[in-house]
């Protein structure tokens, strides 16, 4: 799909929040990272023919037009829907809603009262990025999106971008979410997502969670934010735009294991593009001795 440029060019230039600058991806890994990116994200997917896709708002409207004629049915989030791509990209209408520019998406789905019905969905309402876990450990897979959040009275600002992730139940209940202040995955500037599970750095079986986009239509920017379960939701750990190695967020953890504490905090890549954690233990404060009391004789 090609990029359609809007007023954003110089909005990834203005974080809303700096800590420091240092880089993290030199400039001779970029065409590296860029394929690697590529073949985690679902980006593809949004552009297939027949390809399953997700509905990431609220609720959204299937109508028998793109944006127009009759209103078909309601879909709630969560929705499976297999796209009916376009056989041209330049075909895909585009238009503006809720501050986003997206295209129209041509799909298939069935609807809660389970009529098989063929319409157009806005894409903005769509997930950009998805997977599955079971991070509470109760046994019970989660379905985890990423997607774009409305731009609050259209005025498109540092303040007002925002990405967000979901969590749904197996019966597609809310069960949490986590916003991302300033994280772009507008359409417009050729945006790219991936949302993907990581080994807890000492404990296997606690998931960490990176939701990341790479922006090639404004100006070229990854951003890469990293999560934690925290009792009932996502946590972010650290967040930076890497090619300028700008951080939002970098804020240590902790993990217990077999009675010892570790403190944890972002400290680079590695070859393979995976975070790298500094650890260290935190020591154990033995409760001081309480002198016993002397009888007087």
């Amino acid at each position: 799909m090609k990029p359609n440029p809007l007023l954003l060019v110089g909005l990834m230039q203005a974080p809303l929040l700096l800590l420091s600058a240092q880089p993290r991806l030199l400039p001779t890994d970029y065409p590296r990272f860029y394929e690697w990116f590529h073949q985690q994200s679902p980006v593809a997917d949004l552009y297939s023919d027949q390809a399953t896709l997700y509905v990431f708002a609220p609720t959204t409207t299937l109508y028998s037009g793109p944006g127009t004629g009759k209103m078909l049915a309601h879909l709630p989030q969560g929705t499976p829907i297999r796209n009916l791509a376009y056989a041209e990209p330049e075909l895909a209408i585009h238009a503006e809603r809720n501050g986003l520019l997206d295209f129209w998406y041509r799909v298939v789905c069935q609807t809660p009262e389970g009529a098989k019905l063929k319409g157009y969905l806005w894409g903005s309402d769509l997930a950009k990025a998805w997977c599955w876990t079971d991070a509470n450990a109760d046994g019970k897979p989660e379905f985890v999106m990423l997607g774009a959040m409305p731009i609050p009275n259209k005025i498109i600002s540092p303040e007002t971008i925002r990405a967000e992730i979901k969590v749904l139940d197996e019966k597609g209940t809310l069960v949490s979410q986590s916003i991302i202040p300033g994280m772009c995955m507008f359409e417009a500037c050729a945006n790219s997502s991936l949302l993907r599970l990581l080994n807890d750095p000492l404990n296997p079986g606690r998931p960490l969670l990176e939701a990341a986009t790479l922006t090639e239509g404004c100006e070229s920017a990854v951003e890469r934010a990293f999560f934690i379960w925290e009792k009932d939701s996502w946590q972010c750990v650290y967040y930076a735009e890497f090619l300028t190695g700008r951080e939002f967020v970098n804020q240590p953890f902790r993990v217990t294991r077999d009675g010892r504490t570790w403190t944890c905090r972002f400290q680079g890549l590695n070859e393979q593009f995976n975070p790298l954690w500094r650890q260290e233990e935190v020591p154990v404060t033995r409760p001081a001795a309480i002198a016993a009391p002397i009888r007087a004789r």
